[in-house]
């Protein structure tokens, strides 16, 4: 049975407004739509069985916020914990409460996983695919608005590279995202791949137990440690009206961080010169901070990294953690080889990558078009994917031809857009990596035009 017909066997409800996602983002989302609009009908639709998100699928250790809640947290609802940088359990309990008080876990419907929409111009509605339950049963739905607050992470896995020997380790390779109860690193030895804020939070987290925990990067992140307590906060709480106390807090970080990335932008060397004397004055002097905690690129390049309380530091100190920065040759039976020849032993090894990003799968426009963004895979290797269309300044583009993988490691764009006037346009990227969720593509020209195999997909031809 195709999906069309699959989806016309059942009833469609319609609603003003449908949000899909019951995280951080889609609870807000509800909120503000109740206050300002309160006569519009809504659900929420989300595809797990529990609320919170990220917030609820990730149980690593240790695992916490790496903004503070200040900014982070809504501006609705004050933040009254006395940590500014919370663990996840307290956000999960802050965005469930939200829900509680103000009626909109009654809005959520779980186990309501979308997996096509459309729009349709004549009509100024979407129709939205649904699937329901364990066993998939069909639900369709259309709304005048389609409000996305699912985020860009596959949640089914995380993205897991596939580094040689993977096979020939006797130990337990792990995913953050992919952490359950059963895993047990207490006297273990353990490498957890990867320096971002996975990392920092997992390293220092898994060191109160462990063995030795060694954090194995390629390249080094920037880092700042930060009280997790925010003190001139919690006076303010105790001294001023809640509401009061927690805007002045929120607005005061919120230009504090507008500053400080402007500070990184126009000053780049005294800002680099300030965050490697933090970690300088926390590791001592004869630690080889140019090696391990200093990026080739300047602060916010990319972003930085939030050491609450020093805690990574701590443990490095205490050498109950260190710091490997070297590049991986192969995975062995007893750990990691790496490539200047020394070797990392392990009981479990934890690779923190991102996660996998996924988009929306296509659907189609009222004249039957395939519409919707490309879905890419992580890493060079190439995959097809749905037909597309796009629309540049209200020209549709339809994907004409395939776009060719040569042996210059390359791709190469073969007319790979044709507009209503008949011009043919090559496929470009506009971002040096790819943002799998956002992948806007411009028109480059009409010529022929080489891109990065990294950066891109391959795609249907027509037909």
């Amino acid at each position: 049975m195709d999906t069309a017909a699959h989806f016309a066997l059942t009833d469609t409800e319609h609603l003003d407004v449908l949000i899909v996602g019951a995280g951080l983002s889609g609870i807000g989302a509800a909120w503000h739509l109740q206050k300002k609009c309160p006569g519009k009908s809504f659900a929420i639709l989300e595809a797990r069985e529990a609320s919170g998100g990220t917030w609820d699928l990730f149980r690593y250790p240790g695992v916490r916020s790496d903004s503070d809640m200040y900014t982070l947290g809504y501006s609705f609802r004050p933040w009254k914990e006395a940590k500014a940088i919370a663990d996840g359990p307290s956000i999960l309990t802050y965005i469930r409460e939200v829900a509680r008080d103000h009626g909109i876990d009654e809005r959520i419907r779980y186990g309501y996983r979308v997996v096509a929409a459309s729009w349709s111009t004549p009509d100024a509605r979407w129709t939205v695919e649904v699937e329901t339950g364990p066993d998939r049963i069909p639900r369709r739905f259309t709304c005048n608005f389609l409000w996305m607050c699912s985020g860009y992470y596959d949640y089914a896995a995380g993205y897991l590279p596939e580094f040689a020997g993977m096979e020939r380790f006797g130990g337990r390779i792990v995913h953050p995202q992919k952490w359950t109860d059963d895993i047990d690193y207490a006297g273990k030895r353990v490498v957890v791949i990867g320096s971002g804020a996975t990392a920092v939070t997992l390293v220092p987290a898994m060191a109160e137990k462990a063995e030795h925990v060694t954090m194995l990067q390629r390249s080094p992140t920037y880092m700042v440690a930060r009280p997790s307590q925010d003190a001139l906060a919690n006076k303010l709480r105790r001294r001023l009206p809640i509401k009061l106390a927690y805007a002045a807090t929120r607005w005061r970080n919120v230009l504090l961080g507008m500053y400080f990335y402007q500070m990184c932008k126009r000053k780049p060397d005294k800002v680099k010169s300030l965050l490697l004397g933090g970690v300088r004055q926390m590791l001592g002097p004869d630690y080889d901070i140019d090696t391990h905690f200093t990026p080739r690129y300047n602060p916010w390049d990319q972003r930085l990294c939030l050491v609450p309380d020093g805690d990574l530091f701590n443990a490095i100190k205490e050498k109950r953690a260190s710091v490997v920065t070297r590049e991986i040759d192969t995975f062995t039976k007893n750990g990691i080889r790496l490539k200047d020849g020394s070797e990392l032993e392990a009981d479990i090894i934890v690779i923190d990558y991102d996660q996998s990003t996924i988009t929306a799968n296509a659907g189609t426009d009222s004249l039957g078009n395939r519409v919707g963004y490309p879905l890419f895979k992580n890493g060079t290797e190439l995959y097809e994917t749905r037909d597309m269309v796009y629309n540049f300044k209200t020209k549709k583009a339809k994907i004409s031809e395939v776009v060719t993988k040569q042996n210059d490691g390359f791709l190469h764009g073969k007319t790979v857009y044709k507009s209503e006037n008949n011009e043919l346009y090559s496929v470009g990227n506009g971002y040096t990596t790819c943002n799998l969720a956002h992948p806007h593509f411009r028109i480059v020209s009409t010529k022929i035009k080489a891109i990065p195999a990294a950066s891109c997909g391959v795609f249907k031809k027509e037909g």
